[in-house]
């Protein structure tokens, strides 16, 4: 799983860290690795159950064209499965009480 981030967005670091915190409380369950590709100018500090890549030279980006930020993308070895929007994902994780985050 691939999420891409551009933490220049305070509103996309809070929804980052409710997803890493998820991965952290094994809701989020089914997917071998999950790597935060951060898209942002500069590199943040990034403790969590994801792999942090600053993806600084695009590699990423272009290898798999996110159409926007946040985005999560599924996939395997025959490419891109699946694509969500961060918040749409993170809807089925949560508790109705908890829909309203950033």
């Amino acid at each position: 799983m691939l999420l891409f981030i551009n933490s220049d967005d305070q509103q996309q670091q809070q929804q980052v860290n409710l997803f890493n915190h998820l991965l952290f409380e094994e809701k989020i369950r089914g997917f071998e690795t999950v790597y935060i590709i951060d898209l942002a100018k500069e590199q943040r500090p990034f403790r969590g159950e994801a792999e942090y890549i600053h993806d600084n030279h695009g590699f990423y980006s272009a290898r798999y064209l996110p159409t926007q930020t946040p985005q999560i993308m599924v996939v395997g070895r025959q490419g891109v499965r699946q694509v969500y929007r961060l918040t749409e994902f993170l809807g089925h994780y949560l508790p109705p009480s908890a829909k309203e985050f950033p």
